[in-house]
């Protein structure tokens, strides 16, 4: 009888265990085989002190990464002489 048990408690962890793992292959399998469509979306915009930053998500899975963007150049700004900017 304690065969029989364990024979059938370790019969069903390994089944467990194979539909378990069938199914996290299945989800990342299928995340694999999405063709993104990526859009855009500017999240930091950029400045002269401090670069930016764009996200890419895909409409279609989620998938999603982010580019660093420079610094922009500093724009010079002349004074007139009564002090207000040109």
């Amino acid at each position: 009888m304690k065969n029989r048990l364990l024979y059938c408690f370790v019969r069903f962890l390994l089944v467990t265990f194979i539909f378990t793992l069938a199914a996290a292959l299945t989800v990342a399998f299928a995340a694999c085989q999405c063709v993104h469509d990526y859009a855009s979306e500017v999240t930091q915009e950029a400045t002269c002190v401090n670069g930016g930053v764009i996200t890419y998500t895909c409409r279609k899975c989620g998938d999603s990464y982010r580019v660093e963007t420079s610094k922009t150049e500093h724009e010079l700004v002349s004074k007139t002489e009564g002090g207000n900017k040109a």
